[in-house]
């Protein structure tokens, strides 16, 4: 019986390599180009050590110090491949930025660097030295073109009116004041108290340095409106950028559905228990309750804060009629939709790769959530089960996932955290397994998949199986 099981083996891997000739591989990622990256950190430590040179008045040499800092801390983003030096995706940003000539010309000679980072943070930030980096999280979510032009103007705005000097200037004044001084002095001649005073202290100063910064985001979008006006993209998009914004942070998926749906398996299905929890935080506040001060907390916790007072203060610089006119798209349609699906890709690996594998896993449920079922997205799914598989084994699982935080996170990334805590080893691998297997129906000319369903199948202590896949994955 055993050689007849193994004979069957044989002839299915010999079909199974027949099969796949014919299929296309699931690697939708972008080439990554190390020569390109390292062009890039020399241009931009090259940029940024002369800008710090320039720096004069009262607090140059730390002003000088911070931004070596700052520096040191921006290099690293190219220092592992979060990067994207794919041509394709870089002449697209480049086309949209020739669009924006009004900006361009306020820096003129200097040249605005833009990089795309693959982190699926929805975000964009310019630490200065005239770069701005735009995350793959935050690219996938615009709607337009119009939309990324806005978002681009109001980063290079942040340069243009050097709100990060200013930051710097306000933080070194503050913390070299006389009445700075005089209240550190103070607290350490307190008997008790002293850590709950100086947190105190920093937290009405994190509070003042909030305030600011949101009143540097109305001036950034000001300036950018302004740009923007001068081009032929929409104005009205810029509202809607605000109102993706305020949105960006609430949940796309509902987690358990996605479970019961994609990964319930006949043989073993979703338990009920791996998604229960108290819906009390640790602060003793219900996790999801939407009282005035848990909603101020949220606000501040948000990537985007207040966009509802800029979208109110946007629709006060726009003109209702010139909210109809300009263009969405004025280079392509496609070569953003394009751009869009690779990006959702490369957030998903790497998160698995190089951030955390609950972040990964949870980047691929959204996506299967959205109707996005291609191999890749299956891949990344059984790739997470089988990360957090053998971390549990090996007890580091703390180390590759985030702990469930209502107050943090959203209610679908809580349930997701509250399955990685619950699951068992064996519910990992079953899970895995009877996924795995059926995603390899749909996609069998997926190499990424065969190397994952060779690793499963040993999880789940099928070991011809796992040789079987072993093979099939070597030989792709």
């Amino acid at each position: 019986m055993l050689r007849f099981h193994k004979a069957l083996l044989t002839i299915a891997l010999i079909l199974y390599s027949c099969l796949v000739k014919s299929q296309d591989q699931c690697s939708l990622l972008f080439q990554h180009n190390n020569d390109t990256i390292k062009e890039w950190q020399s241009r931009l430590q090259q940029k940024g050590l002369a800008a710090i040179q320039t720096f004069k008045g009262e607090f140059a040499e730390q002003k000088k110090w911070l931004y070596q800092e700052k520096l040191r801390s921006v290099l690293e983003h190219f220092d592992k491949p979060e990067l994207v030096t794919d041509t394709a995706a870089n002449n697209y940003i480049a086309a949209v930025m020739s669009k924006l000539t009004p900006a361009l010309k306020a820096f003129a000679p200097q040249e605005i660097n833009v990089y795309i980072s693959r982190t699926g943070i929805p975000n964009a930030f310019t630490p200065g030295f005239h770069s701005v980096f735009i995350n793959a999280g935050l690219l996938t979510r615009v709607q337009n073109e119009a939309q990324l032009a806005f978002v681009l103007c109001h980063e290079m705005a942040h340069i243009f009116l050097k709100h990060g000097e200013e930051a710097a200037d306000q933080y070194l004044s503050s913390i070299q004041s006389k009445e700075f001084k005089q209240k550190v002095a103070a607290i350490k001649k307190q008997e008790f108290g002293q850590g709950r005073a100086i947190e105190e202290l920093f937290k009405k100063f994190s509070f003042d340095s909030r305030r600011h910064s949101r009143f540097k985001e109305t001036a950034a979008d000001s300036l950018a409106i302004v740009w923007l006006s001068q081009t032929a993209y929409s104005l009205g998009q810029v509202i809607s950028c605000l109102e993706v914004l305020d949105s960006i942070d609430t949940d796309r998926c509902d987690t358990k559905k996605v479970f019961e749906q994609y990964l319930n398996a006949e043989e073993y299905p979703v338990k009920a228990g791996y998604f229960g929890t108290t819906r009390r935080s640790v602060f003793g506040a219900a996790a999801y309750d939407d009282d005035t001060e848990s909603l101020k907390m949220k606000d501040s916790l948000r990537t985007h804060p207040d966009c509802r007072q800029r979208i109110a203060y946007a629709g006060t610089l726009i003109p209702e009629a010139a909210r109809n006119t300009g263009s969405k798209f004025l280079i392509d349609t496609a070569r953003l939709y394009n751009l869009q699906q690779r990006l959702s890709n490369e957030v998903i690996e790497f998160a698995l790769s190089h951030e955390k594998t609950s972040r990964g896993f949870f980047y691929a449920v959204e996506q299967l959530a959205a109707g996005d079922r291609n191999a890749f997205v299956a891949s990344g799914i059984s790739r997470s089960l089988n990360q957090l598989h053998q971390a549990q084994k090996v007890h580091t699982l703390g180390r590759i996932t985030d702990l469930p935080n209502p107050q943090f996170y959203t209610k679908a990334y809580n349930e997701l955290l509250y399955f990685i805590q619950n699951a068992t080893l064996t519910d990992l691998a079953k899970i895995n397994y009877y996924f795995t297997g059926s995603a390899l129906k749909k996609y069998p000319g997926c190499k990424e998949l065969a190397g994952s369903m060779a690793a499963c199948a040993g999880n789940a202590g099928k070991a011809e199986e796992a040789a079987y896949w072993k093979k099939i994955y070597d030989q792709q």
